[in-house]
């Protein structure tokens, strides 16, 4: 029989936290880790995650253990179940961005193939919500897909990129986890110049 969870004191996730650590990035994009990183938006077990991913648990241990290494998550719960000591994890923050001048302080080369696994990560999450159904890429409510180039001024290029940074966080300032009717929802944004 298990005991009750014991929950760790200040355990709750902060808001957001910046990194400057390729590692990090290479963590949250992930075909694994990065849908471990979601799952424990919520305190959660490894029990409880391979249940909800239909997969053995053996198979996660190694990839916890990563996140857990690297501060991604960490243990926000326990209880004995037996002879043995069950946990659940949590992710540390809510959001995770990349540190101001991060980039600039970085190879090239890893800069180009860090760009690309999130370019990769929100393609691979597209793709499965559109397989799986959950998503029609035609429905202008919930969906909005575009790629294209504009020609603009460097002064409207620079309000462009400001505008959608201003966008993105008074939508994030809006959110409400605790709404019974809210959904996530995945942005990607890239703007940059191509000439």
């Amino acid at each position: 029989m298990a005991d009750e969870w014991i929950t760790e004191p200040g355990s709750e996730p902060a808001e957001r936290i910046q990194f400057d650590d390729l590692g990090f990035l290479a963590d949250v994009t992930h075909p694994i880790r990065g849908v471990l990183v979601r799952r424990f938006r919520e305190p959660r077990s490894v029990a409880e995650v391979a249940s909800l991913l239909d997969v053995p648990v053996t198979r996660l241990y190694h990839h916890v253990n990563l996140l857990l290494e690297r501060g991604l998550i960490r243990t926000v719960a326990t209880r004995r179940v037996g002879s043995a000591t069950e946990k659940r994890y949590q992710i540390v923050a809510r959001a995770f961005d990349i540190a101001p001048g991060f980039f600039e302080s970085t190879d090239t080369v890893q800069v180009a193939a860090a760009i690309g696994s999130l370019f990769d990560f929100a393609k691979l999450d597209l793709q499965r919500q559109v397989e799986e159904g959950r998503i029609h890429p035609d429905d202008d409510d919930q969906v909005i897909l575009s790629l294209g180039e504009l020609t603009l001024s460097p002064g409207k290029h620079h309000d462009l990129v400001e505008t959608l940074k201003a966008v993105v966080a008074d939508t994030a300032s809006d959110a409400d986890e605790t709404e019974p009717d809210a959904q996530r929802v995945s942005l990607f944004i890239a703007a940059f110049p191509t000439n």
